[in-house]
């Protein structure tokens, strides 16, 4: 919160989450309805109900952007095949045909770096570690404005039709996140929709409403792209939150469902009504329509599936473990990778596109090598057998001639499948005409042609295996693994055990450069292709051709892969069931999941998305606080000194202070002992405020006016009843409104008589003293927004502060603009500006958190990170600020340089430190201080205090 960035991110703010506290705003809160009751016009122009509607609406545009990304990628993948396709069977030699597959991807990736490193940088990688930096707390500036979100959205749509190992679903999350951040930004959205009131719009002009949109756009995020609404709700828990409500989750759910409806309702017209698409990458459509195909009849007419039915031994759980092993393996070396060459890449734009080049084309290279040195084709099923004793069998086309049997009875013909038609039997496969004759019915060919693969020098109705796995649809290839199970396997061992090892390679090596792409679709591939190995070695190498089905290893496969990579275990579990609509397959899922989270943690304790943040230098506040906080009190990190105002403040000293410091909080402090409690009764009334007579008040004007607030002392009890001056913890909520001597600059220390009353932060200052240069039409110089605000001395400033200086902070209601000058920024304030006071009281955050400067900073870290806070100031024993924490106070340079300062590096971690050196030392402190505290009131306890308890402590 600018109070000393030394860590290397001092651009980076925070965002405040807990809500400012004032008379104004507890008013405004108060008159607004929270519910339907009623169901009257107040109820139609309510937050809550327009809080809903835009959860929907974002559910519906991650839907349609989605679909848009799928539809565009395959669209520039199809051309790229087809005109390879063409070359070759022109008898254009392989050269020429490579020059073009390589110039057609080198292009899409030039155009998607170009709009990346020259126009916005913050678009490239996937996106994720910076929803997540911001749902944290860390302002990540320009993270989610228009023009990222379309640069993101175009690039990804490049990046995934080039041929890379990369995938499409990691920046729609960011994109899911962009569309909701849109939805709070009230300047934009009241020109769209004029019919919505202005002041709805601009309520949710705020961090914390901004925090709950962005993770439900990042839950729907992850439902459009596999199909998962549950999936993407404990992603955005598991993953991307860092603050959780049950309203939150509730939230995100029907934006996750939204998501996932819209998007299957939009693919249902592609596939004959069919809604079970529901994802850019699901399998209940191929699953369902493989096993309509695959159903075999026996001869008492019963029907076999073999997908779904699929069994699951018990001796295959240690195949299993040891599949989430190989992830758990994989996931950490490509973690290890990432962080590896992260500090080797270049840091300069035209480095930066060579490098992106550079990877397209050996991307190029090795796929085109590959496929065409090592050529095997397989039949895609539109071809079967008839008249035969195999019928229904695949088989490559009219010109085969040896695949049915018996030779010159049996032809191949165009049929996906055979389906009894009439009889009892009817709409049963079949696999002859004993199959549907003998119940009266026919077998007639299915009427669904499948074209799968790329056929690249196949023969008809074959595809090249090699080909399709590297630059072919990588959704289409998955499926296949995931749940073809007859007639025979969809890729031979050789193709799936190159496919894996070059993905991999070329997944390192791409992901992290400035493109803006993603890890899901690559580390599914990669790890669908290791479990289908897997499991067809096994079926045909171990049990013997028993019945085992390789899809289920497939699909343990990518989910010991994506969990080796993530280390996020629930939710990938339910998007990976979600995805294949077969909760049938749980146990392999779970099995290897867990495995590979406990195996990747051996090699790379954190996640990818952890490293990402780290490299980027996101300040992100884990869950748990670090051991060494524990001892630590806030006085060794805190900032300081700090620049604190008065209560009722000059203009001059407002902008002086603004002018030689960063920092963008700034505590408020009372004014006893001066002059100002000598004014007028006028300036030294109470506030009024709307409370309850039985909270003491009296009714005055049609509102309440309380009784004298006073500030409680540290040893007083809170609302809850537990003291708070054991943890070092208050919540102050009194506000007093008095004077202050006509100094220029203060400067919060011990000896200044100052009580914490509260909290402002920079940007609610800068409109206040920006409401000098603010244009207000027919307004005259005497009745503008500035003569209200201020006064010319401190006895006559408003108590109750004025209503439109605090709409324009809160955004509620912009009756003027801004100059775009910004004129008090380079202090142009006449002398009688700068000798106007303002009551900084009535717009600060009276109930603002505070510890005291003996907490340890562990306990400090909690109700920070707990309670979204963005300034956390620290006071002493009399409650006046000596400090202010903020996220960058807890950073590991700070944290490291504090407990260093008293014991080495050696001391604390070495075992001959740890045996020796501390006990003698803390054996020496333990006396000293007992010596101290029996000549009576010895200091409060430290954190090396602390530390030599628990050394000497057997």
């Amino acid at each position: 919160g600018g109070w000393g960035g030394d860590d290397g991110s001092k651009e980076l703010e925070s965002l405040d989450f807990d809500p400012v506290n004032n008379n104004f705003l507890v008013d405004q809160h108060r008159h607004q309805p929270h519910t339907l009751r009623g169901m009257g016009y107040a109820a139609f122009t309510s937050k809550f109900l327009y809080r809903w509607l835009f959860t929907v609406a974002i559910g519906g545009g991650v839907a349609v952007s989605a679909h848009v990304v799928q539809l565009s990628i395959s669209l520039l993948i199809d051309t790229r095949n087809t005109l390879l396709q063409t070359y070759l069977e022109s008898g254009v030699s392989a050269t020429h045909s490579f020059l073009m597959f390589c110039g057609y991807n080198a292009a899409l990736v030039v155009a998607a770096a170009f709009l990346v490193i020259i126009l916005e940088p913050t678009a490239s990688c996937d996106g994720i570690a910076e929803v997540k930096a911001y749902l944290n707390g860390s302002h990540v500036v320009h993270c989610f404005s228009m023009r990222p979100m379309i640069i993101r959205f175009i690039g990804t749509i490049l990046a995934s039709s080039a041929a890379l190992a990369v995938g499409p679903e990691g920046p729609l999350i960011h994109l899911g996140a962009g569309i909701a951040y849109a939805v709070t930004r009230a300047d934009k959205l009241s020109k769209l929709f004029p019919f919505i009131s202005p002041s709805i719009l601009a309520s949710f002009h705020n961090d914390r409403d901004r925090r709950e949109f962005i993770c439900a756009g990042a839950g729907a995020g992850i439902a459009a792209a596999f199909g998962a609404p549950v999936g993407g709700v404990l992603f955005a828990l598991e993953e991307a939150a860092s603050h959780w409500t049950p309203q939150l989750m509730w939230r995100v759910f029907t934006s996750a469902l939204m998501a996932t409806f819209t998007l299957a309702l939009i693919k249902s017209g592609y596939h004959s009504g069919d809604v079970s698409l529901a994802g850019l990458l699901s399998f209940g459509n191929s699953q369902s329509l493989g096993d309509a195909q695959m159903r075999l009849v026996n001869p008492d007419g019963t029907v076999t599936q073999s997908a779904l039915d699929a069994p699951i031994y018990y001796w295959e759980i240690i195949y299993f473990l040891f599949l989430g092993a190989v992830g758990g393996v994989l996931g950490g070396l490509f973690n290890f990778m990432y962080s590896v060459l992260y500090t080797m890449r270049p840091t300069r734009g035209f480095f930066k596109m060579l490098e992106v080049l550079g990877v397209s084309l050996i991307t190029s290279y090795v796929v085109f090598y590959l496929t065409f040195a090592f050529p095997s084709c397989r039949s895609h099923g539109s071809w079967t057998c008839m008249g035969a004793d195999n019928w229904g069998d695949w088989c490559g086309g009219a010109t085969d001639n040896s695949t049915c049997l018996p030779v010159g009875r049996a032809t191949c013909v165009e049929a996906s499948g055979w389906v009894c038609v009439g009889g009892e039997n009817n709409g049963l496969a079949c696999r002859g005409k004993g199959d549907c004759e003998w119940r009266g019915g026919k077998c007639e060919p299915l009427a669904f042609h499948e074209q799968f693969g790329v056929r690249l020098r196949c023969g008809a109705g074959e595809y090249d295996e090699l080909g399709t796995l590297l630059f072919g649809a990588k959704e289409g290839s998955i499926a296949r693994m995931v749940t073809q199970a007859h007639p025979h396997e969809p890729f031979s061992n050789t193709s799936l055990f190159l496919a894996a090892l070059a993905h991999l390679a070329l997944m390192i090596m791409t992901y992290g450069t400035s493109l803006p792409c993603g890890f899901f679709m690559p580390c599914w591939l990669i790890g669908s292709s290791f479990g289908r190995l897997f499991g067809q070695l096994i079926k045909h190498y171990v049990v013997g051709g028993k019945t085992v089905f390789s899809g289920a290893y497939a699909l343990a496969g990518a989910a010991a892969m994506l969990g080796g990579v993530q280390r996020a275990s629930i939710s990938l579990v339910f998007i990976m069931v979600e995805g294949t609509a077969n909760v049938h397959f749980l146990l392999p899922i779970v099995t290897s999941t867990l495995t590979a989270g406990v195996v990747g943690r051996l090699f790379t304790r954190e996640g990818i998305f952890d490293f990402v943040i780290r490299h980027r230098s996101l300040r992100f506040l884990p869950h748990d606080p670090n051991w060494l906080m524990s001892l630590c009190t806030v006085r060794e990190v805190m900032g300081q000194p700090v620049v604190a105002f008065r209560a009722v403040e000059r203009i001059g000293t407002i902008v002086d202070a603004l002018r030689s410091c960063s920092h963008n909080g700034f505590p408020i402090i009372s004014v006893d002992g001066s002059e100002f409690e000598q004014a007028p009764p006028r300036a030294r009334r109470q506030r009024s405020q709307r409370v309850s007579p039985e909270e003491g008040g009296s009714p005055v004007g049609g509102t309440f006016q309380s009784p004298t607030t006073r500030s409680r002392s540290p040893t007083e009890r809170s609302p809850t009843g537990s003291s708070e001056a054991g943890a070092g913890v208050h919540r102050w909520q009194g506000q007093r409104e008095s004077g202050l001597p006509e100094s220029e600059s203060v400067r919060a220390r011990p000896e200044v008589a100052g009580r914490l009353e509260g909290v402002l932060i920079r940007s609610h200052l800068r409109h206040i003293i920006g409401a000098r240069f603010m244009r207000e039409g027919s307004f005259t110089e005497e009745q503008s927004l500035w003569r209200r605000v201020t006064a010319a001395s401190a006895q006559e400033v408003q108590l109750d502060g004025e209503q439109s200086m605090f709409e324009l902070i809160e955004h509620r209601r912009r009756q003027a603009e801004m100059s775009d000058d910004k004129e008090w920024e380079w202090g142009m304030f006449c002398a009688e500006d700068r000798s106007r006071y303002v009551n900084l009281a009535a717009y600060m955050n009276a109930a603002c958190y505070s510890v005291h400067e003996s907490c340890p900073l562990s306990k400090s870290y909690l109700l920070f990170r707990k309670m979204g806070l963005r300034h956390l100031p620290v006071v002493d024993h009399s409650n006046r600020p000596v400090g202010v924490l903020s996220r960058a106070s807890f950073s590991q340079l700070r944290l490291h340089r504090a407990i260093r300062a008293h014991y080495s590096e050696e001391m604390l971690l070495s075992e001959e430190g740890v045996r020796r050196g501390p006990r003698m030392r803390a054996a020496k402190l333990i006396a000293e201080h007992q010596q101290r505290g029996a000549g009576g009131g010895g200091p409060v306890p430290t954190w090396q205090l602390r530390l030599a308890q628990a050394i000497t402590k057997d």
